[in-house]
């Protein structure tokens, strides 16, 4: 691109920009203010002390179109964004989003500023410190001295959620790098609501890298988006690529290309792609692609689509890149792709990846095999499971809500302390069984996490169990449900594990629902010996007209609470209460088609 071209591209961003001055406020709340420093792309004004003046950095911005969300908590990092109703990003985790990340000195995850913090439990906070703040209708503004992913342990009592891999340099004695990392992020730009612009910043005055590689910015999409496309703006070409799994194959040069990427659904309703102009400015750059299949570790599927520029030797300190991203359907998303390309063109050649092309209409299905976008709301349900937070969670609790036929279990993780979006997965690409009756998580009396199913006909129970040292699940066991020693029964509703938390103390519980939904019976452990099977009658439980459930549950919410739930005889209720210090409280009631869950067809 001539440097005139790259002028124009940024004259947008220079002039929203300048607004930003000493003493400046936004529209819509306080701003906070970096140091004084030179820069082209951001005046902050001359305060030094930012450690009075930071704020939150939540916001909610965007047009009629399209809506983005920011979380102090996460580095004022993209947490979600919205089309059409349908939320795009990946929320499971800090290292996920819609954000900006550099690894530095060649050393790959061991020295990676993450502008949404650091690989800790949910409960820490971000670890980046947030220096800058400000909405101003539908631009939002924000600058963090990044947090390292991985640093030295010995800096706090709690553990990564992953342990770091081998590392060719000590990892960084310090939790969060003094290096700054600026972005301005406007919705509705160029005249098109589906288009989005992301200016970003990196500065190193920590220590200086000639060698690094960065993500400006790196966008991790949800299980649903499984579908690869890349397109030229300039002839409209596209090809589709199988899916890959980057643990296990990188995906070879369909992973990554100079030619955009578009990641979509299977059906192309829903799409997200990205393009910018800095693609003929230097630098090994590229429009990175991967995919991730996560099963075996029992975490959420995710694609991820980045614009990366790297360098062996002789980066730039500051690095600036400006990306503008799009969503929408796949057709959408190729016209404001082909219409931004053609605002600021740079007469790159292009190089396809040269393997995996798969001609239109024969994409094997294993390459789509995903739900899709759901049809709507659920109105009813076959069970519905609170599952305490472990190691084989990411130290996160999760939600479980199985569909009115057994086939799909849809799943919201803990985010902090509150609950994060729905993700879903088929039932037979879990279990290998076409529906199951139940879905239940909790530790075995010795400690280890377990998952439990309970088949479509009530009468066989499947187990699995966590190994933490190779964070895998093994394959899934088979026992009768006439071996859990009831008394006279043989066909259940429903199979509940929990324990250890307030309620229970030490000990673990296990709540099974009756055939015809009427009784309730439950065991609980003494010194890890299973007791005798109790029963209680569901019509005891004080609830005017509830005779019946489809099942129950028990566990802890992201804020901490014991709940236990029941849910209706007709799936469209959930009965829930909470634990008290020594007392359960009343009964409450959540209607379900007010839990927002995914339904399909």
């Amino acid at each position: 691109m001539k440097k005139s071209m790259l002028a124009r591209c940024l004259a947008a961003t220079l002039a929203l920009a300048s607004s930003i001055t000493a003493g400046a406020a936004g529209t819509e709340g306080q701003t906070s203010r970096a140091p004084e420093r030179e820069s082209t792309l951001w005046r902050f004004g001359a305060e030094k002390n930012v450690a009075t003046s930071a704020v939150p950095g939540d916001a909610v911005f965007g047009n009629a179109f399209m809506t983005l969300r920011t979380e102090g908590n996460h580095g004022a990092a993209i947490t979600a964004l919205w089309v059409r109703n349908t939320q795009y990003i990946d929320q499971d985790g800090r290292g996920r989003l819609m954000q900006m990340a550099v690894f530095l000195g060649g050393n790959g995850e061991c020295v990676n500023p993450t502008e949404a913090g650091s690989d800790l439990p949910k409960d820490i906070g971000t670890q980046s410190t947030l220096l800058f703040a400000q909405l101003d209708g539908s631009t939002f503004r924000s600058a963090v001295h990044p947090a390292y992913w991985y640093f030295d342990p010995d800096l706090t009592p709690d553990p990564p959620a992953n342990p770091p891999p081998p590392c060719p340099v000590d990892v960084p004695p310090s939790r969060v790098s003094q290096d700054l990392m600026e972005k301005t992020v406007e919705i509705g730009v160029e005249g098109d609501d589906r288009l989005g612009r992301h200016v970003g910043r990196y500065t190193m005055q920590e220590e200086i890298f000639e060698r690094y590689y960065a993500e400006m910015p790196t966008t991790y999409l949800n299980q649903n988006f499984w579908k690869l496309t890349r397109f030229d703006p300039v002839t409209r070409e596209s090809r589709v690529y199988p899916a890959f799994d980057s643990e296990h194959d990188p995906g070879g040069p369909a992973s990554e290309s100079n030619v955009p990427a578009i990641l979509s659904t299977c059906d192309g309703k829903h799409a997200y792609g990205m393009w910018s102009p800095f693609e003929a400015e230097g630098g090994d750059f590229a429009y990175r692609v991967h995919m991730f299949d996560f099963s075996e570790h029992g975490w959420s599927n995710s694609a991820k689509l980045s614009v990366t520029r790297g360098w062996g030797s002789g980066g730039p300190n500051p690095l600036e890149v400006t990306t503008y991203f799009t969503a929408g359907t796949i057709d959408e998303v190729k016209a404001s792709l082909a219409r931004i390309y053609s605002m600021y063109p740079t007469d790159v050649p292009r190089q396809w990846p040269p393997t995996g092309v798969i001609p239109p209409g024969t994409e094997p299905t294993v390459s789509c095999d995903i739900l899709g976008i759901p049809t709507g709301t659920a109105i009813d349900l076959r069970a519905f499971d609170i599952t305490s937070a472990d190691i084989s969670t990411g130290n996160k609790a999760r939600l479980s809500a199985l569909s009115n036929n057994g086939t799909v279990l849809n799943q919201k993780w803990q985010i902090d302390t509150r609950w994060g979006e729905w993700t879903s997965d088929r039932v037979t690409d879990l279990l290998g069984l076409p529906s199951i009756r139940s879905f239940s998580h909790g530790p075995d009396p010795a400690g280890i996490p377990t998952e439990w199913a309970l088949d479509s006909t009530g009468t066989a129970l499947f187990s699995r169990k966590y190994t933490a040292s190779t964070y895998s699940w093994s394959t899934w066991k088979a026992t009768t449900v006439s071996g859990l020693g009831i008394s006279g029964v043989h066909t259940i509703r429903s199979f509940d594990h929990e324990g250890p938390d307030a309620a229970l103390g030490a000990r673990h519980r296990q709540t099974v629902v009756s055939n015809d939904g009427r009784t309730i019976y439950f065991r609980i452990t003494t010194n890890n010996v299973w007791g005798p099977w109790h029963s209680v009658l569901v019509s005891a439980q004080g609830i005017p007209g509830l005779t019946a459930v489809r099942s129950f549950s028990m566990g802890v919410t992201p804020s901490g609470l014991v709940r236990q739930d029941m849910l209706s005889n007709d799936g469209r209720l959930v009965y829930f209460r909470v634990y008290h210090g020594t007392a359960w409280g009343p009964w409450n009631t959540t209607v379900v088609a007010d839990l927002k869950v995914p339904d399909y067809l």
